[in-house]
């Protein structure tokens, strides 16, 4: 794991990104502190979209709706409304 100064990267960081290998990092630091790290990318396999097939399903039939009931807030979960 080869080590350079922040001043020797930013004199030649385009040659550092080409000579670096895939298993290989550069440790970047300042004074005696290693304050990052330069590595190749982790290859992401490609995505490919497919389509999603839309959902059969009968709705059941559950009749007609109650007249007494009500669905305010207040009834449902009480006065604060939770």
């Amino acid at each position: 794991m080869p080590t350079l100064t922040i001043d020797e990267v930013q004199s030649q960081l385009p040659q550092l990104i080409e000579q670096l290998r895939p298993d290989e990092e550069l440790v970047i630091t300042r004074g005696d502190r290693a304050v990052a790290r330069l590595m190749l990318p982790v290859a992401q396999p490609e995505t490919t979209s497919r389509a999603v097939e839309p959902m059969n399903f009968v709705p059941h039939p559950v009749g007609p709706a109650d007249p007494n009931s009500t669905d305010r807030r207040e009834e449902l979960y009480g006065e604060d409304g939770r």
